[in-house]
Order: C-alpha cells, then sequence, then structure tokens
C-alpha cells in the first residue's frame, strides 16, 4: 500500500507515539503483507511446529513455515493458494492473518471450561477457542450483526465443533442470562482498524479521525458488560486491531476505574514477549498528551503488561492485546495469585477434568426484568441454526413444504410445543448409523506413530475406560467424544431434526440464538438422513494397511479416473482429485461401485468433507446448497 493513500491525521499520530521508530514503521507498508493458516486441533495434531510443518506440506505442496507466538500457525506463500485445496473443506485449518492469532493464543483454555468469544465474527478466534475446548465444556460465540453471526456458524459447523452456542444479540442481553459466569472471555472489540491498513485498503479509506472516539465509546461499554459476565478468578482478553491510545490502553484504563475488581494480568509466555512490544505507560499516555495528570494520579495500573503488535517488528499487522483477571472476593491486589491463577479453579464447578455442575441456560439463577417474566421476549428466541439457504427463519429448522411429518403429522411444528420425545428404537437407530464411523483406538506401532496413519478397528457405542487413555491422536478424541455424548441419551428432536445437545449446552430462552450443540440429521419415518455438520464432527477414516495414500498431490492419470478406496461407509478421493471438487459444486460425480447403495462418507483422503448417496455407480449429492462453492 501507498503511504501517500493513508491519512494525514492517523500518520500524524503514528510519528507521535512512535519517535525513531516511525521510518521503519512507514518501510512496512512497501513490504508484502505475509498470509498465514491455522490448523484446526480438534482434526490434526501439532506436537511440533517445524515436523508438522514439513509432513503436511509434503501432503498438500504447501510451503509453511510456523508463526513463533503460536503452536499451531503457519505461513504459506502464495503460488499454495490453500483455501483452493479439498482439505479447506474438510476444516482442516483456517486463514487467519498471524497476529489476529494471537488474542486466541493468549488466553488460557482448557478443556471444561465455559468459555464466551463476546464480538466473534467472522470466526477466527472462536473456532480455535472452540478447538482447545476438546468439545469439553461449551463456548458461546456471539455476533450483533445476523449476516456476519451466519458466517461465524458456517466456520464453526466447518471446524466440526460440537459444544458451541452461536448467539446474535447485543452484550448487555447476554449479561441480563449470564451475571458472573464465564471461565474465560474474549473481546476482540470492533475498533478504527488502524492495524489492518496495510493489507486493506478499504479499511484506510473508511477511516476518519472521529471514527476513534466513536470506537473507544462503544468499546468501553463493550468490556465493562464483558468483565460482569466474568466469574471471580476467571480471565479475560481483550483486543483490538488498532494502534490508538485510546481504543487500547486508555480502553483498559477505563476498565479498571469502572470495575476495580478486574486486574491486568502479565503475559507470561516468553514467546510472546520476544515478539511483541509492551503497551505504552501511563507516563507515556501523559506526555504525549493522550492523559492528563490529574486522571493519571488516580490509578494504578501497570499498562506495560498490555502488549502491542507492530508490522515493522514481526511478520503480522498491526494488534493490542490485554490479559486481564477479576479477582475473589476478599482477595487484594497484593494477593495476586502466580502460575496457579492459569489454572482452572475446581470450586466453581469446573476444573481440567472437564467436570461442570452447571448447565448454560439453566444453571443459574438470575433476576428476571418484568418484560422477561411475562414472556414478551419469546417472540425473539429464535432457531437452533439458520436454514441451509443460510436465512434464520425464526424456527428449528422448518420442515419440507408440503411433506408430512416422521410421524406423519404436519411438516413444521410450533416451537411452544418444545423437544419431541425421542423413541427407543429410533434412539438405537441414530446410534447404530453414528457407531459406524467411530473407530476404537487401539494401540500403535512404531511404524504407524511415525507416518500418522494409525489404524483403527470398528467398535460399538459401548465406553471403555481405556479408551480415554489410548485417545493419542485428534481423531480417536473425537470418536470417544462422540460415543461419550451419545452413550448419555443427551438428544433433542424438534420436527424430526435431532440435535446432541453435550453436557453444559442448553437452549438459550429469550436469546436469539442461531445453532446450539450439534445438528446431527433428521428422522424421516423409519430413516435417518445425516446433516452436514454430523459428517464435519466425525472422524477421519480409518485404512487398514495398504490402503488409500493422501500424500501424492498430483491428479490421478485418466485411466484411473474412478479409481478410489471405497470402504463400507466411505467413498474416499485422493486430495488432488477433480471430483472433489466438482461435489463441492453441486455435483454427482461418478464412483466405482463397490458394496451396497445408501449413504457413504466422501472425504478427501481420510478426512470428511460432506455426504452423499450411492447410486448405482453413482454418488448423488448431498452438499448443503449453502456451503456450495460457485462455479
Amino acid at each position: 500500500m501507498s503511504i501517500s493513500n493513508l491519512p494525514s491525521v492517523y500518520l500524524n499520530e503514528m510519528k507521535k507515539i512512535l519517535g525513531s521508530e516511525y521510518e521503519a514503521f512507514l518501510d512496512s507498508y512497501s513490504r508484502p503483507c505475509r498470509k498465514a493458516l491455522r490448523i484446526n486441533t480438534l482434526k490434526l495434531d501439532v506436537r511440533d511446529a517445524a515436523a508438522f510443518a514439513g509432513e503436511f506440506g509434503k501432503k498438500t505442496g504447501f510451503h509453511l513455515t510456523p508463526v513463533p507466538w503460536t503452536q499451531n500457525g503457519f505461513y504459506y506463500e502464495e503460488e499454495d493458494q490453500p483455501s483452493r485445496h479439498s482439505f479447506y473443506s474438510a476444516g482442516l485449518y483456517y486463514l487467519q492473518e498471524a497476529s489476529a492469532m494471537a488474542p486466541a493464543q493468549i488466553l488460557p483454555v482448557s478443556p471444561g471450561e465455559a468459555v464466551l468469544d463476546l464480538c466473534a465474527a467472522p470466526g477466527g478466534k472462536a473456532t480455535e477457542l472452540g478447538a482447545r475446548l476438546q468439545g469439553r465444556g461449551f463456548l458461546v460465540a456471539n455476533e450483533i450483526s445476523a449476516p456476519r453471526a451466519r458466517v461465524l456458524m458456517k466456520n464453526l459447523e466447518l471446524f466440526g465443533i460440537p459444544n458451541a452456542c452461536v448467539t446474535n444479540t447485543e452484550p448487555a442481553r447476554l449479561l441480563e442470562r449470564y451475571p458472573a459466569f464465564f471461565d474465560r472471555i474474549l473481546v476482540d472489540a470492533p475498533c478504527s482498524g488502524e492495524g489492518m491498513f496495510r493489507k486493506d485498503t478499504a479499511a484506510a479509506q473508511a477511516w476518519y479521525p472521529e471514527k476513534v472516539q466513536e470506537c473507544a465509546r462503544m468499546q468501553r461499554e463493550i468490556v465493562t458488560c464483558a468483565a460482569d459476565m466474568l466469574r471471580p478468578g476467571g480471565m479475560m482478553l481483550y483486543s483490538t486491531c488498532t494502534f490508538a491510545p485510546q481504543e487500547n490502553e486508555l480502553t483498559i484504563l477505563h476498565l479498571l476505574k469502572e470495575r476495580p475488581e478486574m486486574e491486568l494480568m502479565e503475559i507470561p509466555y516468553d514467546a510472546f514477549r520476544q515478539y511483541f512490544s509492551e503497551g505504552m505507560s501511563l507516563e507515556q499516555l501523559i506526555r504525549l498528551g493522550y492523559l492528563d495528570k490529574e486522571t493519571a494520579g488516580e490509578l494504578n495500573a501497570d499498562l506495560t503488561q498490555t502488549c502491542r503488535l507492530w508490522p515493522h517488528k514481526i511478520e503480522g499487522e498491526g494488534h493490542f492485546c490485554a490479559l486481564l483477571r477479576k479477582r475473589k472476593a476478599g482477595e487484594t491486589q497484593k494477593e495476586q495469585p502466580g502460575e496457579a491463577a492459569w489454572e482452572a479453579d475446581e470450586t466453581h464447578g469446573v476444573g481440567r477434568a472437564g467436570k461442570t455442575d452447571r448447565t448454560y441456560g439453566t444453571g443459574r439463577t438470575e433476576k428476571r426484568t418484568g418484560a422477561e417474566q411475562s414472556g414478551s421476549l419469546r417472540k425473539t428466541d429464535r432457531t437452533y441454526r439458520a436454514d441451509r439457504s443460510g436465512k434464520t427463519d425464526g424456527t428449528y429448522r422448518a420442515g419440507r413444504p408440503g411433506k408430512a411429518g416422521r410421524r406423519g403429522g404436519a411438516g413444521n411444528m410450533s416451537r411452544a410445543a418444545g423437544p419431541e420425545k425421542l423413541q427407543t428404537n429410533e434412539m438405537q437407530m441414530i446410534q447404530d448409523f453414528v457407531a459406524g464411523y467411530l473407530q476404537q483406538p487401539q494401540p500403535a506401532t512404531a511404524a504407524e506413530t511415525e507416518t500418522g496413519n494409525i489404524c483403527c478397528s470398528q467398535g460399538d457405542m459401548t465406553l471403555r475406560a481405556e479408551d480415554k487413555a489410548a485417545a493419542r491422536t485428534a481423531e480417536d478424541r473425537l470418536a470417544v467424544l462422540l460415543r461419550e455424548e451419545l452413550q448419555k441419551g443427551r438428544l433433542e428432536v424438534h420436527d424430526g431434526q435431532v440435535y446432541l445437545m453435550p453436557a453444559g449446552v442448553e437452549r438459550v430462552p429469550g436469546i436469539p440464538t442461531l445453532r446450539a450443540g450439534l445438528y446431527l440429521g433428521e428422522l424421516k419415518k423409519n430413516r435417518f438422513e445425516p446433516a452436514q455438520e454430523l459428517a464435519m464432527m466425525l472422524p477421519a477414516a480409518p485404512f487398514p494397511s495398504g490402503g488409500l495414500q493422501t500424500g501424492a498431490a498430483q491428479p490421478l492419470p485418466v485411466a484411473e479416473d474412478v479409481k478410489e478406496d471405497v470402504e463400507e461407509r466411505y467413498v474416499c478421493l485422493d486430495p488432488a482429485d477433480d471430483r472433489l471438487e466438482r461435489y463441492l459444486h453441486g455435483e454427482t460425480i461418478p464412483v466405482r461401485q463397490a458394496g451396497q447403495n445408501g449413504w457413504k462418507l466422501l472425504c478427501a483422503g481420510r478426512y470428511p468433507i460432506g455426504w452423499g448417496k450411492l447410486v448405482g455407480g453413482q454418488l448423488k449429492n448431498k452438499y448443503p446448497a449453502g456451503w456450495r462453492i460457485p462455479g
């Protein structure tokens, strides 16, 4: 981006803040922006970033180098085009600017915790928080804009996150339901976007001097609401993608003044401090005219514990992060706990073992307004998720027009009727269908561990204690999680649509909700039709020794056009097979008939992409219309 296109008022502010570093900062605008992706650790394990970059690069043809402040982030080169690779549609990674990975990395999140991403669209940070929960506890991902909330929901579903609730409301309304509730909160606040000017010309064109103060006022309302939703002992990460002190350090000062129980925490990881810069101190803010001495004299905050990401110092764009903690009752600032504060506090019901005594939506008694008590807010109690076109229709997923429901009634069902009772034979039908895709973890040989191609046998829904210990890989953990939840029978049915509700995830009365739990599929008469969301949650396909290899990055020869490894329940194509692209466009694709007709899980290599129905050598396309790639 040319410096001549940057607002002069903005440049003057940067010169005042940066001083001797200003010229280096300007030079950064002449350098190309590095692009990056973040691996989905629900589906792939990243134990050694450098080794993973080499191995995954061989499978995909990507040129990857680790983002140093993350475990699972990698830069890629322009020619790699990862959005066009079939693994992208399998939810194996998310395309995200490297600096934007920092907030979710800094906030310590562990399985079993209650986590809120308050300004979550489009989902870059929410997908990482959800992956780190590993299906335990729950994530509330909120977005006030309805169109952006639908994009957020799609990205969470693509990542296969089962324990998420997507809401579409303002922070104050969430606060009415969940005061002092969440263990971890991330607030990536709407901002003036100065840190994105280099990569986004439109952001620079939309900037004007008054926008900084407008955003700061909004941010202070949001972050104060967020602090009130944080439980004592809980932690919150506030972030922006701007350089303006009014939106960063001064917003943190406002919060500390309004909520004295909140305190700044030092970002503890050496990897962060090595690449990030300290925030501006009180003395700097006074000297540069952002804060007057009288106001500063009332405050006692070490703002250098916050951090700034500068594009002239790292391979990334501009960002600001502040980590805060809410003190417990009777705890003074001098009694701030050390590293123990980073562990989940089992006294409030959520520990690192993933146990919880809270139920989202029903586990906390709160005061209700007269409007809520009278039921006037129930008209906004919308949907479990949007329909397949991506439009929220205010229902649980309306049935197909003109078709009877699964028991012969009308296709649609009143929300007031509540969940339907699941019959024993229906429960068994669902469990049998899903169980076929859940392998039992088996001890790996040395060769399998080295290649990552671990062969697993099929098993029933019986959950064995040793399964958890054997769950070495991401796909093993997914299988164990699904078997656990299905065995508990936590299923809800609305107009034939079946939802798996992991522990802690419940309906949210009075809150516009696009999704809660995992949509498994639909019951129709005497059959079960699986949903796309279930496909994205299922673990990778197991292969016997000598099965399909996923390393080839070249198209199959023409003579081999319809050759693939077809298992009983899977159609597995080479990741570079052009039929995968045709499927993603919505086409029916030819396959070599192997076994019976019926539902098949289409995979890119071993990784699920979506459902098809095999009939006479043709895989009929069941990819949702709203997910298809235009083409």
